[in-house]
């Protein structure tokens, strides 16, 4: 999924899309595109969760012209990764809910081929839509929620096998 992210680097505006791809996020500006390898990556609590969009942004960091850069930081999606606090969690392959909240929408269906970075469910919280996305490539199993279910933290909300 492609998004428009606008960022603020040293004082000046700048508007990019980026896009997960596999483990690499593509950053593109203008007629520039930048491809930043992730390396790793985990969740770190609810509020890298509830804001998927600057999880990008150093990304976009690399300038045409060489100039400086800002520290780099690793993307978080809003699924999967981190540790589970609370509600039902599951073994190998389960989704687990990023925050506290009510499932809006069940994006895939039972036997969906998925690749990571795929959005599978969008979660509201707070007031917010929360996209989660699928934490690995595989075929989902075993979807465990539907539109209007309230979910704890941590609660598996499907399988990706």
């Amino acid at each position: 999924m492609k998004r428009e992210i606008i960022l603020n680097i040293g004082g000046q505006e700048v508007t990019v899309t980026a896009a997960r791809d596999g483990q690499s996020i593509v950053v593109e500006r203008d007629e520039e595109s930048y491809t930043v390898e992730v390396v790793g990556e985990k969740v770190i609590g609810s509020q890298v969760a509830s804001m998927p969009a600057p999880a990008a942004a150093p990304a976009a960091a690399p300038s045409p012209t060489g100039g400086a850069t800002p520290p780099a930081a690793k993307p978080a999606p809003s699924g999967g990764g981190g540790a589970s606090s609370g509600g039902a969690s599951g073994g190998p392959g389960a989704v687990p809910s990023p925050m506290t909240g009510v499932v809006d929408k069940v994006l895939v269906q039972d036997g969906a081929q998925v690749n990571e970075g795929d959005q599978i469910l969008v979660l509201e919280a707070m007031k917010m839509y929360i996209d989660v996305t699928a934490p690995t490539s595989g075929t989902v199993s075993g979807i465990a929620v539907s539109s209007g279910d309230s979910v704890k933290e941590g609660q598996t909300l499907m399988t990706i096998e």
